[in-house]
């Protein structure tokens, strides 16, 4: 006689992760919140703007890599070359919006990646290369910089490079650098590339690159007649983008492709809300979209996270002004008590609330059910 035995896993196998920033430890169900929500879309990207500027950066400088004859992006080290045309551009756009931003009347757009270093270059208070930055810095920035921070939109937006590949230029991004390219007049680089620099320097080629763009396109400072539609959008509660740009890129963001109609389904819906704070809003989307059943969820998470968070924030509060604190003090003050009883509400309706077996929800689960207890 045998017997086979047989496991079922009823919790996500990957350990749960400890990150920075993820202070209650529910940083995966809220990402798959956040991709049920607006798919394809992070909040690395805030300004439709980059979208624009970063779809330039990719015709330029892929003509560039084309005509220093590369032809493919497929090996690791083929990769690192093409991003070592694109690097210097984006780094010249941020120079030039820190260039062309009055300090006096005007604030620096949001997310604007590297801006410290750059700006200590622009002041001469460092030496090339690198754009004041370390070259441990400058070779992270493909990470943290801005064509990092919207990679996953030039990947997955429907039409935006060739399969996907972040690297090859499709159409849409080629009519967004179009329409930059005419936007900024006077102040765009010629297109010749018959004076490429040879590549005599094999020590260090991203110093090539940085030089050949800084001499290649020595005006990048210039206004321009429309300087200002061309520069990343400023600080504030609405940014409207020039009738021909908006027309190009909201069938990428909010149409064509399924994951572009959720997100207009979803904005739509923000938009017709009539809440006043966070959790209003999440109410009303759990409402409109109670036949998902995660988004079903997304009030009552929302509800223990931002209680979660309150206390969070009261305990890094009190260890400022105290610099530590023993346990009895910190729960013994009538706003922790009143914050902790929310938080316990919270968990409660949590529990009563919970049902769909969705992905990292366990971790959900474990926290609410250890708060209850």
């Amino acid at each position: 006689m045998t017997s086979d035995a047989e496991h079922f896993f009823t919790a996500p196998w990957d350990p749960v992760p400890i990150r920075r920033g993820d202070a209650l430890g529910l940083r995966g169900f809220t990402d798959e919140l956040a991709e049920t929500l607006a798919p394809n879309l992070t909040n690395r990207v805030v300004d439709a703007r980059w979208v624009t500027i970063l779809s330039w950066c990719l015709v330029r400088s892929h003509n560039a890599y084309h005509a220093a004859d590369n032809r493919v992006v497929a090996t690791r080290a083929q990769q690192d070359e093409r991003y070592a045309w694109l690097r210097p551009l984006e780094l010249m756009w941020v120079a030039r919006t820190i260039q062309l931003t009055d300090p006096l009347t005007e604030t620096l757009p949001l997310g604007l990646s590297g801006q410290r270093s750059i700006r200590r270059w622009i002041e001469g208070k460092c030496r090339a290369p690198y754009f004041g930055m370390s070259p441990d810095q400058y070779r992270a920035y493909r990470q943290t910089g801005m064509y990092g921070g919207y990679r996953v939109a030039l990947r997955s937006w429907p039409n935006m490079t060739v399969d996907g590949d972040g690297w090859t230029p499709d159409h849409a991004v080629k009519k967004l650098a179009d329409y930059l390219d005419r936007a900024l007049g006077r102040a765009r680089p010629e297109w010749g590339l018959h004076d490429l620099v040879t590549r005599r320097n094999t020590r260090n080629r991203q110093l090539e690159h940085d030089r050949w763009w800084l001499r290649r396109w020595s005006n990048y400072t210039e206004r321009g007649r429309r300087f200002r539609d061309t520069l990343p959008q400023r600080v504030g509660p609405y940014a409207y983008l020039p009738e021909k740009e908006a027309e190009l890129l909201q069938p990428l963001i909010f149409g064509i492709d399924d994951n572009g109609k959720r997100r207009q389904l979803v904005a739509n819906e923000i938009g017709r809300a009539s809440a006043h704070d966070h959790l209003g809003v999440c109410e009303h989307l759990g409402k409109k979209f109670a036949d998902d059943p995660l988004i079903h969820l997304l009030p009552h998470f929302a509800r223990l996270a931002d209680a979660g968070m309150d206390v969070m924030d009261e305990v890094a509060q009190m260890l400022v002004v105290e610099g530590q604190t023993k346990l009895e003090p910190l729960i013994s003050g009538r706003k922790m008590r009143r914050l902790c009883q929310e938080l316990y509400r919270a968990a409660r309706a949590w529990k009563e609330a919970r049902g769909a077996r969705v992905g990292h929800i366990e971790t959900v689960n474990r926290f609410a059910e250890a708060v209850d207890r």
